[in-house]
């Protein structure tokens, strides 16, 4: 049987709370200074619980923009069951979500097993609030001999209008089809 062919499209792995939605639970507060314009909503995962989400329409402009130029987003995150619900609020297209053993028992990071195998040799986004705080995550992409992004946003602002700018530009070089949607992270925050 040949060998399949390595997938030459660039890949974003996207965590949801912390990066695409500040992680307001507990004592967070949203960081309004970060974005001019934040969008709420309650939804319900599969399971049945609501809880309540905010957002930049920035960011997930962002995300459209990524995924409409061919970038492969797929979530690697905690949050399988709200993952349908959130996208679906955010007025998102389905975006898959890769597997993981979430287990804090499981050396390295788990995360950092499923990007090193999904990423290979390809151009990778990787968006991760933990990403520094996990042993090898950040020594990895920092080694990584293909083109690499990341960012570990703050929690309680998720992705910054610095961040989204560079993800945009990353997006456009790396695409397959890059689109020219205009960028609305350069207005600046009031």
């Amino acid at each position: 049987m040949p060998a399949l062919a390595p997938n030459p499209r660039p890949l974003w792995l996207l965590d949801i709370d912390g990066v695409l939605l500040p992680d307001l639970r507990g004592r967070h507060r949203l960081d309004t200074t970060a974005w001019r314009e934040w969008h709420h909503a309650t939804v319900v995962d599969q399971e049945g619980k609501a809880f309540e989400v905010s957002w930049s329409p920035v960011v997930v402009e962002a995300v459209r923009h990524a995924i409409e130029s061919g970038v492969e987003v797929q979530f690697l995150s905690t949050w399988l069951g709200s993952s349908p619900a959130v996208t679906e609020a955010l007025g998102l297209p389905p975006i898959p979500w890769l597997d993981f053993d979430p287990s804090p028992t499981v050396m390295p990071w788990p995360k950092l097993l499923v990007a090193r195998n999904e990423a290979a040799n390809r151009p990778l986004l990787w968006t991760d609030d933990h990403i520094v705080s996990e042993a090898g995550a950040e020594d990895w992409v920092k080694q990584r001999r293909a083109s690499t992004l990341w960012f570990a946003p703050q929690l309680r602002i998720g992705l910054t209008q610095r961040m989204v700018r560079e993800i945009r530009e990353w997006t456009d070089r790396h695409a397959p089809a890059p689109t020219a949607t205009p960028d609305p992270s350069e207005e600046p925050a009031a």
